[in-house]
């Protein structure tokens, strides 16, 4: 089987509400979304994707998504679809062919860069700050989203800690002990805090920022892990223990039946 990563990182703390129960009803607060922008076409023009496969119309804002830079569209879409987080506030909508309508008040692009093919030792040696507090989900057309908590001095510091997603076809290296032959793609999850001084210790006292990391997969690049009974991914990074304080290798899986 073929599968291509493309993986995109949100350096930024966000709060993201659960927006299922609010399709196909009219609300004056503001909610907020991890969901996909599509172009659309002349009759229908831009409109919202959510993870679960709810479609909504755009009836005011769409001038923000013109402002959503080339760069954080998927370049091997047919129909141009970039990932964002959403802040709207929605409405019933008059078309049948969308269950909700949306005013958008904020879209924040997530740019798209490719994931690294091959393990690279020495970009993995430079990452050695911890993760924890994470979530991983299944969304619709085979993209997944993982949630973290990352250390964090705050302010000017936020913006520069950098992610870096590998795949590690020879599973040498810090995490080779937690690798088996199985049916599970293993990928390998690197954080580097930059200049904040937070970000490399393990003290429970400092802040925590949350941050989103959105992978795709498509069949465009031949991964020798993957095979017809393909279960899931694992992906695997340094993580706090919480009895001990020692950084330890970690694991986060998730399952799915099939694409």
């Amino acid at each position: 089987m073929k599968r291509f990563f493309t993986v995109a990182a949100l350096l930024s703390a966000v709060t993201l509400m659960m927006t299922s129960c609010l399709y196909g009803t009219s609300t004056t607060s503001t909610s907020s979304a991890l969901a996909s922008i599509v172009d659309g076409d002349a009759l229908t023009g831009s409109y919202v994707m959510f993870d679960n496969g709810v479609k909504a119309t755009i009836v005011k804002g769409e001038n923000l998504v013109g402002n959503i830079p080339a760069s954080a569209y998927y370049p091997d879409k047919a129909t141009g679809e970039a990932r964002a987080v959403i802040h709207f506030v929605q409405k019933t909508s008059s078309d049948d062919n969308f269950v909700s309508s949306l005013e958008l008040k904020s879209v924040i692009p997530i740019q798209i860069k490719p994931a690294e093919a091959t393990y690279n030792q020495e970009v993995a040696d430079g990452y050695k700050s911890w993760l924890t507090g994470y979530g991983l989900t299944y969304t619709r057309d085979r993209y997944l989203n993982i949630q973290f908590t990352y250390p964090s001095s705050g302010g000017t510091y936020e913006s520069e800690h950098d992610f870096v997603l590998m795949y590690n076809p020879e599973k040498q290296g810090y995490f080779q002990e937690l690798y088996t032959t199985d049916s599970y793609l293993y990928l390998e999850l690197y954080h580097d805090g930059g200049l904040d001084p937070a970000a490399n210790v393990t003290s429970g006292s400092v802040g925590l920022n949350e941050s989103i990391l959105s992978f795709y997969l498509t069949d465009e690049m031949i991964n020798r892990d993957i095979d017809k009974d393909f279960f899931g991914v694992r992906v695997l990074y340094r993580g706090r223990d919480e009895t001990s304080s020692n950084i330890v290798p970690r694991v986060l899986e998730f399952r799915f039946s099939s694409f």
